[in-house]
């Protein structure tokens, strides 16, 4: 797998963690390859909604390694230091009559000893690998030597079948989050995290640590955001849920696409993100939205959108 990504033309948005093949199992007990990786998600998401972007990640040699790579390049992100794994990791999603998803993984994590790209505009890390060794240390290694003018978001995407160590685990959450400028997490991984809190109050301690922005998202109730300034509630966008894979991504890529791309406030960016999600959620899949599908959705669509 070559790199292709000059580093001179650095791209708006460089997003760093795993690409997982994920092994999905239906209610009806169908069962289907889909590429993934909360990461990979984002990323690709971010690239449909015209956002210049690369991905840092890690891939085997193997089928499923190929077929992520074509994913990946065929909705437009620049792969930038990509590790070669002896294998491709996976995951086994089970969703109930819900469509709600119980996970078990088979996983390896690495990130090349790489310096950053060059000065992109946000970088946004998450989910597995924030955590998984050897690849969390080098992350965080990678974070820790970001210009101070970077923003940063985290979706750590708790995933409570990899980590076995809830003390080792917060502590590494929350030095990303002493970093990040946007950490935006689930009402699941909030109560894995702290669970003895409410979600105003986890908001409340992951600002204190140094972040300036907490989205704690709540399902269909929507989601509560905390800034210096105000706590508000957000709602959701109703719709008819076919199943909830690939919302949170949904939801993370349309916020940074919205705040990058769209230059929008993060007030309206959440309702952007929040409109991507249901859009997400009424499909099969983490099947994440074009610019096309939004635009369709929304009356008026946000003119940066309208312009692609």
């Amino acid at each position: 797998m070559i790199d292709d990504l000059d580093v001179r033309r650095a791209p708006v948005v460089w997003v760093i963690g795993e690409s997982i093949m994920d092994v999905v199992t239906d209610a009806k007990g169908i069962t289907t390859r889909v590429p993934g990786g909360s990461p990979a998600n984002v990323a690709v998401g971010l690239s449909k909604l015209g956002v210049r972007t690369c991905l840092t990640t890690a891939l085997g040699p193997d089928a499923d390694g190929i077929v992520l790579e074509s994913w990946l390049r065929d909705a437009g992100v620049v792969l930038a230091g990509t590790s070669v794994l002896p294998r491709t990791s996976t995951s086994v999603a089970v969703l109930d009559l819900a469509g709600a998803a119980t996970y078990s993984f088979d996983l390896d994590w690495q990130l090349p000893e790489l310096a950053p790209v060059d000065r992109p505009d946000l970088v946004h890390v998450g989910s597995i690998s924030a955590f998984l060794e050897p690849g969390a240390t080098t992350l965080a290694g990678w974070i820790a030597a970001l210009s101070p003018e970077t923003v940063v978001t985290f979706d750590p995407n708790i995933r409570p079948a990899v980590l076995d160590d809830v003390t080792a685990a917060l502590a590494k959450f929350e030095a990303i989050c002493s970093r990040a400028n946007i950490v935006k997490l689930s009402d699941e991984d909030a109560r894995w995290l702290y669970p003895l809190e409410s979600p105003e109050a986890i908001a409340s301690r992951i600002r204190h640590l140094g972040c300036e922005s907490v989205i704690v998202t709540l399902g269909p109730a929507g989601a509560l955001v905390s800034t210096a300034s105000s706590v508000a509630r957000l709602d959701a966008v109703p719709n008819h849920v076919v199943d909830t894979v690939g919302a949170g991504d949904s939801f993370m890529s349309g916020m940074l696409a919205a705040l990058v791309r769209g230059h929008m406030s993060l007030q309206d960016s959440l309702e952007f993100a929040a409109h991507c999600a249901s859009i997400t959620v009424s499909r099969r899949g983490a099947d994440l939205p074009t610019a096309t599908d939004v635009v369709l959705r929304l009356d008026p669509a946000p003119e940066w959108l309208l312009a692609l």
